[in-house]
C-alpha cells in the first residue's frame, strides 16, 4: 500500500513537471525523454492510486479515509487546477501536511498508542517536510523561474528564501533534542547522529532527482 502511495506521488508529479524537467537537464523525467506519452503516464499514475485505495479499504473506513486524503494532497499539489506547488505559500504548507498525515495513517494501521511524545513527532515532520520541499526548490531554482513557477523561493526571492531554509534546517534538531529528551536521555548520541545526518543531507549534499 506504501508502495502504491509513493510510486503514484512520483509518477503524478512527473507528469505535470514536464515543463520544468526540459530546463533541467539533471531530471529524468521519462515523459520529457520521450520514453512515455503524457497519457499514459497520467493512466499509470491513477492506476496506481486506485489500487493503494483498494488496498487501503480491507483496513477499515478509517484507512481508506486517511489513504484517500494523502492521495488528495498529493493531486492537489502537483496538477492543475490547483497545482499548489506553484501558488506560494500553500507549496509549502501542502507539501509539509502530507508527512504528518503519513505518519498518523500508519498509526491508526497498526492501532498504535499515542505517547506524550506524539504531537511534539508529528511538529518535527512537519517542519521536516517544509525543510525538504525548500531544499528542493533551491535546487530547482532557475528551471522553476524559467517555467514561471511562483513558489517559496521565486515568491521571497532566492536569497531571502535560502537563508529561511539555512534558518530552519538550524532549529530542526532541537526538535529531535525534545523528542529524544522524553524518550530517554540515555538517547542522546543517536540524537546527535541523526542530527549530523541531516545536516549533511538537506545543507550540503546536491540531490539530483
Amino acid at each position: 500500500m506504501v508502495f502504491f502511495l509513493f510510486s503514484f506521488s512520483f509518477s503524478i508529479n512527473d507528469c505535470f513537471d514536464e515543463k520544468e524537467d526540459k530546463l533541467d537537464k539533471t531530471k529524468k523525467n521519462p515523459i520529457v525523454l520521450k520514453k512515455v506519452s503524457f497519457k499514459k503516464a497520467l493512466f499509470f499514475s491513477f492506476s496506481l492510486a486506485v489500487l493503494g485505495l483498494i488496498f487501503s479499504s480491507f483496513l477499515g473506513l478509517k484507512v481508506f479515509l486517511f489513504y484517500l486524503l494523502i492521495i488528495s494532497l498529493f493531486l492537489f499539489y502537483t496538477a492543475p487546477p490547483l497545482r499548489l506547488k506553484s501558488r506560494f505559500p500553500l507549496d509549502i504548507i501542502t507539501h509539509a501536511l502530507i508527512v504528518p498525515v503519513f505518519f498518523s495513517l500508519l498509526i491508526i494501521i497498526f492501532k498504535t498508542e499515542m505517547p506524550p511524545f506524539y504531537y511534539l513527532t508529528v511538529a518535527s515532520l512537519f517542519l521536516f517536510s517544509v525543510i525538504l520541499d525548500l531544499r528542493n526548490q533551491w535546487e530547482d531554482y532557475e528551471a522553476d523561474r524559467g517555467a514561471g513557477r511562483r513558489n517559496t523561493f521565486n515568491a521571497l526571492g532566492y536569497k531571502t528564501a535560502k537563508r529561511l531554509l539555512i534558518f530552519l534546517a538550524a532549529i530542526y534538531p532541537l526538535f529531535f533534542l525534545l523528542i529524544f529528551y522524553l524518550i530517554s536521555r540515555e538517547f542522546f548520541v543517536l540524537f546527535l547522529i541523526i542530527t549530523f545526518v541531516f545536516l549533511a543531507l538537506f545543507l550540503f549534499n546536491r540531490n539530483h532527482k
